[in-house]
């Protein structure tokens, strides 16, 4: 009886030594992806709200038409903002804000390009969190 005990424990110990790797890669898996979400949902978040602030801020009195850098400088402060709300740092050049022609009339176009440095590197994962976002200025004519 005490041989096949052993025997039992033995099996066990074998088995879960080669389960292990696998239920490791899936919970790293999990966490990688999880985490790549969680700042693709953020990136989404923060260019919504900045181009909607930048897109309702009124351009500076005397401003040539077409032009708003008011509404750029709204946007760009909006989003580093967010981001430092979010715990993420993005690179100076992550964020970019320009006025751009829009069905006729003028838009302010937000684009975000957030590097992603995956967690563990055991998963594969993009390397980055990419968004472009266009909404027509409220205030400029003449684009």
């Amino acid at each position: 009886m005490g041989r096949r005990f052993k025997w039992r424990r033995a099996t066990s110990a074998m088995e879960f030594a080669m389960v292990l790797p696998i239920l490791t890669l899936l919970l790293m898996g999990i966490m990688e992806w999880g985490w790549y979400f969680y700042r693709e949902l953020s990136t989404v978040n923060v260019a919504r709200h900045a181009v909607r602030v930048g897109a309702t801020t009124r351009p500076a009195f005397g401003e040539a038409p077409g032009q708003c850098t008011e509404c750029v400088s709204a946007a760009q402060a909006t989003a580093s903002h967010l981001f430092e709300q979010d715990g993420i740092t993005p690179p100076s050049d992550a964020v970019h804000v320009s006025i751009v022609s829009v069905e006729h009339t003028c838009g302010l176009q937000l684009q975000i390009d957030l590097p992603y440095a995956p967690i563990a590197g055991m998963i594969p994962v993009p390397g980055a969190n990419k968004i472009a976002i266009t909404q027509p200025l409220e205030f400029v004519n003449g684009c």
